[in-house]
């Protein structure tokens, strides 16, 4: 599952740079900047959650927390990242640990990639 599932992501994009455009168009450059700064925050933790979480007890929490990846993902354009946690989401009841151990390590060189596609978000003032 895991091999095929990278093999798939290969062939999405790691950042569509129109799909931030779009948001910031919508929400303004520095509402998109929040938004990167709340990602690249709140994935550190979900990373961190989903390393600490095993397919013997917690299946639907690695459900649960690759959803979000996703939706979080897609937001900002990272494609590649969206397709990895939505493979991960539809498998999480029946993945193997092994696979799971594989998927994450896919997942976590996506949100590396990642972020280094999208801008910095803008400093805040002190």
């Amino acid at each position: 599952i895991a091999a095929a599932a990278a093999a798939t992501a290969e062939d999405a994009p790691v950042f569509d740079p129109d799909i931030l455009a779009t948001l910031a168009a919508e929400i303004g450059s520095d509402g998109a900047g929040e938004l990167i700064a709340m990602f690249t925050a709140e994935t550190e933790r979900r990373l961190a959650r989903l390393r600490a979480l095993t397919c013997v007890n917690d299946r639907k929490s690695i459900e649960r927390e690759a959803h979000s990846l996703k939706g979080d993902a897609g937001a900002l354009g990272l494609a590649r990242l969206a397709k990895l946690a939505a493979t991960l989401e539809r498998g999480a009841a029946a993945i193997s640990e092994e696979d799971y151990r594989a998927a994450l390590t896919g997942i976590e060189a996506a949100v590396a990639a990642g972020r280094d596609n999208l801008p910095d978000p803008p400093a805040r003032a002190a």
